[in-house]
């Protein structure tokens, strides 16, 4: 609730000068409950970002990473993996960049790390991550 500065100086004339304060007490409630609708919805549109296939990796990566105290180089994973992987990297408008690797395997670097696409593993398949390309 806004006051016109008439109304604000007839209280005070009046000898209420709380009048003042509680218009601006409502004004910041507005606004913290503005805040936090926006956060909330900043918190849903996060959630739909990213796939749950993505906190799948990134849960490998952080076994390796605490076991090894570095990122796997590589991590083989099967074809819905993959396309997830190739199709999160669009929605975030990054560059997806598909390699062909030296044995004819696809890699694909993303989130700091490489991933190497197996025909041969169930399509939800992720591997534990390793230093080198098997």
């Amino acid at each position: 609730m806004l006051m016109s500065r008439r109304q604000a100086a007839g209280g005070l004339a009046l000898g209420m000068p709380a009048v003042g304060a509680l218009a601006g007490q409502s004004e910041r409630t507005g606004e913290d409950a503005t805040a936090r609708a926006i956060d909330a919805l900043t918190r849903l549109i996060r959630a739909r970002e990213d796939p749950p296939v993505i906190a799948s990796v990134r849960d490998r990566q952080e076994v390796y990473l605490r076991a090894n105290q570095r990122f796997p180089g590589y991590i083989e994973v099967g074809t819905s993996v993959w396309f997830a992987l190739y199709d999160w990297q669009i929605h975030t408008r990054q560059v997806p960049s598909v390699l062909i690797a030296e044995n004819g395997r696809y890699v694909m670097p993303a989130l700091l790390s490489n991933f190497v696409l197996r025909l041969d593993v169930d399509e939800g398949y992720i591997g534990r991550g390793s230093d080198t390309l098997q």
